[in-house]
Parts: C-alpha cells; sequence; structure tokens
C-alpha cells in the first residue's frame, strides 16, 4: 500500500458481498489496508463489465488502474489473485514514470 500511496494511487477492492461479509474480510484479508465497497446491486460490476457468469452474477476477479480523468489505463482479470499487485504496480509505475516526462 505504501508504493501505491508513493504514486499517487488509491486502492479500493470492490465486491457484491454484502457490507456484513465484506467487514470481515477487510480485516482478516486485507487487514484494514484498503477500502472494499459492496456493490451488492452490481451495478459497479456491469458498469466494468466485470462478471464471468452473467446468470449467477459472480464477479470476475479484475483489477483495474484508473487514472486520474477517468480513463481506464489497465485492466487485468485472473481468479488468482497473485499477479495482481504485481501487475497493476507496474502499469501504475509506468503511467507515473510517463506523466514526470
Amino acid at each position: 500500500m505504501d508504493r501505491y500511496k508513493a504514486l499517487g494511487a488509491t486502492v479500493i477492492g470492490v465486491s457484491g458481498d454484502d457490507i456484513e461479509t465484506l467487514n470481515k474480510f477487510s480485516v482478516s484479508e486485507c487487514r484494514s489496508k484498503f477500502a472494499v465497497a459492496a456493490d451488492v446491486d452490481k451495478k459497479i460490476m456491469k458498469a466494468y463489465d466485470a462478471q464471468f457468469m452473467k446468470v449467477t452474477g459472480y464477479a470476475s476477479r479484475t483489477s483495474y488502474v484508473i487514472t486520474p480523468d477517468h480513463a481506464i489505463l489497465y485492466e487485468y482479470t485472473d481468479m488468482n489473485p497473485e499477479k495482481h499487485v504485481e501487475n497493476t504496480m507496474q502499469a501504475l509505475q509506468q503511467w507515473a514514470d510517463r506523466q514526470k516526462r
């Protein structure tokens, strides 16, 4: 989280789970290091086309890097969480480097 903050980024998790479930998840899995929003009506999920099973409504595990002007700079989808931080950090660092020029 410190590296994201140093690059001026804010991390927000979004899930279709209810707020009670996310409150527990945010503390146990995210260690309260970033906000996790409940998208119970799936409006955010649908707006970002982050569903892999439209029939059931389950969300894909997708990470986005969004610029200050609201453009999607980078998108990474993989149900395995291993590479999400590495890949989004690389995209963010490259963007930040371009801003310095």
